[in-house]
């Protein structure tokens, strides 16, 4: 009886077996075509996470336009956005790199491809608040479409080369009419009819499911560099403090351990001013001392002060340009802020222009009664290549960059019209009768002085912090191009060393250690902590308020991610929580 069992058991079984895989069932068919969508699927979603692997100047997110010729290849001139082109043709395997994708009907797959999503022409900017445009069954933010067509229906034609490559002899109902709109089946078929007039089978990529994969390749690019920078100068670069991104800088802040990445450009001249471009920002110390060949031009207002001009030797021997002791040597001062210097070269700097005012000083003239004086220096700084210097922050030092502007016979510094403007202004009272001046605020003396051939003297630019090198391959371009920076938050373990931290080179366990106290971050991983965190960077995701731009840390990162304090949390997405988080080092 058991034998007899066993048997009937093993013939039913079997005869499943032969009937599942039955061409002509429809499970079979079904399971067959679905099998190679979700390969193409994961093929266009891993072509977006490497795209930058073989096109640098891009970052990832990107896909491949479909095959408009039959020939398994992208189309070389780029897609577009129906109606004035369609963005559906058929899978490109071949730039995907996988074998020809067929349904179970044989049926090469079609695909579909949203407008901001297409690697030709790209659009400006491409992260995780682009929303894609298509819908399926109603459910937008879909971002592309694999199709398995199935065979010819009775309306379809599929014989000669034109036919083949028109949708309509492939997809059917709101699939083949080339808007944004896709379905998974057709409302306009009654059931009973419906595998004779619709037989599409697809699955769709959204953006949530295309950029949860992209964002681990941009954390895993922010890890490298961090990571990068900590192992050479023992010491964690500055972070820009958390602020709505529309308006941040991106510029690192001496001892800001919680925030946005800050990075600039060290080399970028013709777009130092565009927008998401970061120039350096520096202090600059001037002095000269030996301007006898200067040009000189004067406009004098001093008469009714009893001065009778500022005279052109006062301009050129700045430093003794001090109006009977009044004012102190120019060769002393230095700007009270930074200013924006451009960067042609790793050595060459051009500054704009900045001023250097002294006073107001107590001031009085002949007959008139006192007042004050203020004197203001405007320098030129012309564009000049000296010798340069990039020094790597280190225990004591943060890294800066000195360029020593200096020129002596026969190099001297490049000739620059009005390189140097004086002006002095009097404020005080009103007595025109006593041939003092008519107006309580004057313009008393004017001149300029220009850098010519013979120019001698010395001009540094020194004390330059920088962040993160984008041209120096610290950090990918495309990062920045892609607004990345916007959508992360880094945070620091409070004991871990900073630049200029003499305690550069211990790990947060052991700094915490000393101090008696627990000085590194912890992470809630699926609920269980992580202790002994060093450092951790999280991606935003996507938008799940719609309120971004914001400076409100919430509209970007969610639970223990939001509360500014030393806990963070990693777990699976959810419709509340889509964070990425990711712990860059941990100690021992």
């Amino acid at each position: 009886m058991l034998a007899f069992m066993l048997l009937i058991l093993v013939a039913a079984a079997y005869a499943l077996l032969v009937r599942l895989n039955d061409p002509g069932n429809r499970f079979a068919r079904s399971y067959s075509s679905m099998a190679a969508l979700q390969q193409a699927k994961a093929a266009l979603i891993g072509y977006a996470v490497s795209y930058p692997d073989t096109h640098p100047n891009a970052g990832p997110g990107f896909l491949p336009c479909p095959d408009r010729n039959n020939d398994g290849a992208t189309d070389g001139g780029g897609c577009a956005l129906a109606p004035n082109a369609t963005t559906i043709g058929r899978l490109p395997y071949k730039t995907l790199e996988i074998g020809e994708a067929l349904d179970y009907s044989g049926e090469a797959l079609w695909y579909a491809l949203a407008d901001n999503y297409r690697n030709n022409p790209q659009r400006a900017q491409l992260n995780s608040d682009v929303r894609g445009n298509f819908s399926v069954d109603g459910a937008d933010d879909v971002v592309a479409i694999i199709f398995a067509p199935g065979p010819a229906l009775a309306a379809q034609s599929r014989g000669s080369t034109v036919e083949r490559l028109d949708v309509a002899n492939y997809l059917e109902d709101d699939n083949a009419n080339n808007d944004l709109h896709f379905v998974t089946q057709s409302a306009a078929v009654q059931d009973a009819e419906y595998r004779e007039k619709f037989n599409d089978q697809l699955v769709s990529i959204s953006r949530q499911e295309l950029m949860q994969a992209v964002e681990k390749r941009v954390l895993g690019e922010l890890a490298r560099a961090l990571e990068d920078y900590q192992s050479e100068h023992a010491a964690w670069p500055w972070l820009s403090p958390f602020a709505d991104p529309s308006r941040s800088m991106f510029r690192g802040r001496p001892g800001v351990r919680r925030g946005h990445l800050a990075y600039h450009y060290s080399g970028d001249a013709a777009d130092a001013g565009a927008s998401g471009r970061n120039r350096f920002s520096t202090h600059v110390a001037v002095s000269w001392h030996d301007l006898s060949a200067a040009a000189v031009s004067v406009e004098n207002k001093g008469e009714r002060f009893g001065i009778s001009t500022l005279s052109a030797d006062c301009l050129n021997d700045i430093d003794d340009c001090d109006e009977g002791g009044i004012f102190p040597e120019m060769s002393a001062l230095s700007p009270s802020e930074k200013i924006d210097c451009t960067w042609s070269g790793r050595d060459t700097a051009d500054c704009e222009s900045f001023s250097l005012r002294v006073g107001p000083v107590a001031y009085q003239s002949g007959t008139c009664p006192p007042g004050t004086l203020t004197r203001t220096y405007t320098i030129k700084l012309p564009a000049f290549t000296g010798s340069a210097a990039i020094n790597m922050p280190s225990a004591s030092a943060v890294r800066t960059r000195d360029v020593s502007l200096t020129a002596a016979a026969p190099d001297y510094l490049p000739m620059q019209a009005a390189a140097i403007k004086i002006s002095d202004h009097y404020v005080g009272p009103v007595y025109a009768s006593s041939g003092c001046s008519a107006e309580p605020y004057s313009l008393i003396n004017r001149g300029s002085t220009a850098f010519d051939a013979d120019t001698e003297g010395t001009i540094a630019i020194d004390n330059i912090h920088y962040d993160l090198d984008v041209d120096n391959d610290e950090l990918p371009a495309w990062f920045i191009d892609n607004g990345w920076q916007a959508l992360l938050y880094i945070a620091y373990a409070d004991a871990e060393a900073l630049p200029g931290d003499t305690r550069a080179g211990q790990d947060c366990a052991a700094l915490g250690k000393d101090k008696g106290e627990d000085a590194c971050l912890t992470v809630q991983v699926n609920g269980m902590p992580k202790v002994n965190v060093r450092a951790v960077a999280i991606n935003a995701g996507v938008d799940l308020t719609m309120a971004r731009p914001t400076a409100v840390i919430s509209d970007y990162f969610e639970g223990d991610n939001s509360n500014l304090d030393s806990t963070f949390e990693k777990k699976r997405a959810r419709p509340d929580y889509n964070d990425q988080t990711r712990i860059i080092a941990t100690a021992p």
